[in-house]
């Protein structure tokens, strides 16, 4: 054998290698994630409550103050020219952060129980439009008791479920959900399940709301919605680290029937504790210092009214470990930031916390 050949047979396989780590490199790097929005809020994860009448504020990404051609609601299922305008009071804009901010008015409708949201605007010399599904619900005042639904998480392995298994999943939870037909739905777990599925998963979820899901839906990330891989020595965002383009804000608060809701982030340090326990694929939650000290002013503001607060976490700060289906023990939350959230709730007295990461396939009331 020639010396030329001797050395082709030894490069070309490392050479193969190079081009399928480049390749892989490239994907992970460049694949756009899906549903990247002009509206930042409110939004399918995080929708506004609001009685025929009330203002609210629609947050906008732009370059400059926008001009706001229209706004409408409809409800999904009626056909689109059956929309209802929305009354714009004013427009603000934001230099710093690159956001505008229209303050509209809900039309008095007859309330449907959850309405599109759609906003045309020019930003410079471009007219855009942007939709997001669910994201106004308008509903009359009600007095007496309400209810609320959580789900524990809508990521269902994909290592067990195909796309069309993980669709039969979270549309027979979404038909639970509209019979039970709830004020709203807090889902304390994110939208993707593992490194790869990020994009998928995200599809199928946004999809299924929009033509199944007939009550509001508020929703938290979970570890892999906003987590990043490390590949050789270099940290990449993959597919699935989507959540600040589709969803936008990691955390939630609002007020309803006299009771504060507060979804806070505890994703916000997983990057650093997926590096420490790299030997298994599920990252501990841990709160980061600057969203302690929102969830402390969220309770304390609470506390103060006399408001009952009731908190949400993916991660819970009331257990240490689990073992995983697979036998794997499991770290839950970093010790040290779980006794600090731990000690807010003690201190302002939460009503009540809901978690999401531990899930299991089962119904509970309460």
């Amino acid at each position: 054998m020639s010396l030329g050949k001797k050395i082709l047979l030894v490069f070309l396989p490392l050479f193969t290698l190079a081009l399928a780590v480049a390749g892989l490199y490239a994907y992970m790097r460049r694949m756009p994630a899906p549903m990247a929005r002009q509206i930042v809020r409110p939004a399918w994860t995080q929708p506004v409550l609001v009685e025929p009448g009330d203002a609210f504020e629609i947050v906008l990404h732009c370059k400059g103050k926008p001009e706001v051609e229209r706004v409408a609601i409809n409800n999904t299922a009626a056909p689109a020219e059956l929309e209802y305008k929305v009354k714009v009071d004013g427009v603000a804009f934001n230099e710093k952060t690159g956001r505008a901010v229209i303050t509209v008015r809900a039309p008095k409708i007859t309330p449907a129980a959850v309405y599109d949201l759609s906003v045309w605007f020019r930003d410079g010399s471009m007219l855009l439009h942007d939709r997001q599904v669910n994201a106004v619900a308008v509903r009359e005042a009600r007095g007496g008791s309400f209810s609320f639904a959580v789900v524990s998480q809508f990521a269902f392995r994909a290592d067990v479920d195909n796309p069309a298994q993980r669709r039969k999943k979270i549309r027979a939870v979404f038909e639970e959900l509209n019979l039970m037909n709830p004020d709203f739905v807090v889902a304390t777990g994110g939208i993707s399940e593992g490194i790869w599925t990020g994009s998928d998963d995200a599809q199928i979820l946004h999809r299924l709301v929009e033509d199944h899901l007939q009550v509001p839906l508020f929703m938290l990330p979970n570890e892999d919605d906003t987590g990043r891989v490390t590949l050789l020595g270099r940290t990449l965002r993959p597919a699935n680290a989507l959540w600040s383009r589709v969803a936008h804000d990691r955390r939630f608060r609002f007020r309803h029937r006299g009771v504060t809701f507060i979804g806070a982030d505890t994703c916000s340090c997983a990057d650093r504790a997926r590096r420490v326990i790299a030997r298994n694929d599920s990252a501990p939650g841990c709160i980061s210092a600057a969203e302690l000290k929102w969830v402390d002013n969220q309770l304390r503001t609470a506390a103060r009214r006399e408001m009952p607060a009731i908190l949400f976490t993916h991660h819970s700060p009331a257990r240490a470990r689990w073992t995983s289906d697979q036998g794997l023990d499991v770290e839950v939350f970093e010790p040290q930031s779980q006794e600090k959230l731990l000690d807010l709730v003690r201190r302002h007295g939460a009503a009540a916390v809901f978690s999401g990461h531990v899930q299991r396939d089962t119904l509970e009331r309460a």
